[in-house]
């Protein structure tokens, strides 16, 4: 019986670690077996990239929590920490404010992928 535990225990195991591979790497999907689902809840729709300036002809990233006046970015608040689709007008119109022109090259979370 301890056994039958063990094997029970192990086949679990690999079900929940391996299933989800067969859809990642082999583009195989199955109602019977698991997939991962990238972004769930608190990342869905965080948006990652970087902010520029443009001087002449070239562009250089710039530092939002620098030209805002927060020293560091632990000072700065959640709503500039933590761009997302809800707020990045807002984070956008204050860097506007004091830098023109202002690029932004960058991506967004979504259940799907980047």
């Amino acid at each position: 019986m301890k056994k039958l535990k063990l094997i029970c225990a192990y086949a679990l195991s690999a079900h929940i670690l391996l299933s989800p591979a067969f859809g990642q790497l082999l583009n195989w999907h199955t109602p019977y077996l698991t997939s991962w689902v990238m972004f769930a809840g608190y990342s869905k729709g965080t948006i990652v990239g970087r902010f520029q300036s443009q001087v002449s002809e070239t562009r250089s990233d710039i530092d939002r929590y620098k030209i805002l006046g927060y020293p560091s970015i632990r000072q700065a608040p959640t709503s500039l920490r933590k761009v997302t689709a809800r707020n990045f007008n807002e984070v956008v119109d204050r860097l506007c404010k004091r830098v023109r022109p202002l690029y932004f090259a960058g991506r967004t979370s979504a259940p799907e992928g980047w």
